[in-house]
């Protein structure tokens, strides 16, 4: 009976030291896909994981990034070089 009660507490424990383990990595997939969606103002929140906290940096870098390349090409697209001429009046064939 022991036994089996603490085999049932380590199963618990390791179950919950995976889901912690696992979270970092949700954050991340979590705002993956709302940059795949066109949210380009995700950013992921620091991340306690050493390893984990460089791909988060990483991730919003780049995120900014995209954020700015976005805006210049906007920018360059509304006047490429000048305003556009003024279309002519409309007249009858």
């Amino acid at each position: 009976m022991v036994g089996s009660f603490g085999l049932l507490l380590i199963v618990a424990a390791l179950g919950a030291a995976l889901r912690r383990g696992l979270a970092p990595l949700q954050l991340l997939t979590q705002g993956a896909r709302r940059m795949e969606d066109g949210n380009l103002q995700t950013r992921i929140p620091p991340i306690a994981s050493p390893e984990i906290a460089v791909v988060g940096e990483a991730f919003n870098d780049m995120a900014d990034r995209v954020l700015a390349r976005e805006a210049e090409l906007r920018r360059r697209t509304r006047w490429p070089t000048a305003p556009p001429a003024p279309r002519p009046p409309f007249s009858p064939l």
